[in-house]
């Protein structure tokens, strides 16, 4: 059971994150990503920083104010994914874009190969 308070809030937020913004953030932007040992599991979790906190809450702040979806949403977005690149998981996101992208290739490739 969790059990929230004013002192130890809780809070659940689910944000589908598109893979090729993720890739277009670490392609276009310098962004500095923590070098560090992933492991291989498929599920990770960790502290977040009030940076993160921030930028997910003006993306909620957003359902108050729907014209502004178009413009500050998808801004918004690719500040979370420099956050999440900036946090400890960074470089398993940053991996799981390039693989992805890698296995893109690899099946264009092939594609193309079986139809000439």
């Amino acid at each position: 059971m969790i059990t929230a308070s004013e002192d130890a809030p809780y809070l659940a937020f689910f944000l589908k994150l598109d893979i090729s913004t993720v890739r277009d953030v670490v392609n276009t932007e310098e962004v500095h990503v923590t070098e560090t040992s992933s492991g291989a599991r498929g599920m990770a979790i960790g502290e977040t920083t009030v940076e993160l906190v921030n930028a997910c809450s003006r993306l909620m702040d957003l359902l108050d104010a729907l014209q502004d979806i178009p413009f500050f949403g998808k801004l918004i977005q690719r500040e979370i994914i420099y956050r999440l690149l900036q946090g400890t998981q960074g470089q398993r996101l940053r991996a799981m874009a390039t693989l992805g992208d890698q296995s893109h290739r690899t099946a264009k490739a092939v594609a193309w190969l079986r139809a000439n």
